[in-house]
């Protein structure tokens, strides 16, 4: 018989629930915290038991990485023959093509089970008093200068 939890949460109270199975892929952060439209960046994640759901040769180890909506390219960094250690952290580059600037930009990578658990305590950077965190900082990039 299945066990049923009521959780109860005072009106105005902020409330947060993480549910998680064995096999939700866990994202501890992006590294640099601060990137621009062109950047390598590193995603740090735990695939856990995903990988037992994906045809290795065959299948990506996840379906796609965004940063607050844009798509990261993993193209000649990740191919069908990368495997992910389960149950350990996995750096997997990439390069971030055009994006919006943004003060705090959403991080998600999501996989054949779904998309990962965001580990807040180590995704999330703050500035020396603690006024600003954000989990990445997308800032605008000057290409050219000219006369004109």
């Amino acid at each position: 018989m299945d066990s049923v939890q009521i959780l109860k949460c005072a009106v105005g109270t902020n409330c947060k629930v993480t549910y998680s199975r064995f096999y939700t892929p866990v994202l501890y952060y992006v590294q640099p915290a601060v990137l621009y439209a062109g950047a390598e960046i590193a995603f740090w994640v735990d695939p856990r038991s995903a990988q037992d759901v994906v045809e290795y040769g065959v299948e990506w180890p996840f379906i796609e990485a965004r940063i607050n909506g844009y798509t990261v390219d993993f193209e000649g960094k990740v191919d069908e023959t990368t495997q992910l250690a389960a149950y350990n952290r996995n750096q997997v580059k990439g390069v971030l093509g055009n994006v919006m600037p943004a003060p705090d930009a959403s991080v998600n990578m999501k996989f054949r089970v779904g998309n990962t658990l965001n580990y807040e305590k180590t995704a999330l950077r703050c500035d020396y008093t603690n006024t600003t965190c954000y989990r990445a900082k997308v800032l605008p990039v000057i290409n050219s200068v000219d006369a004109s």
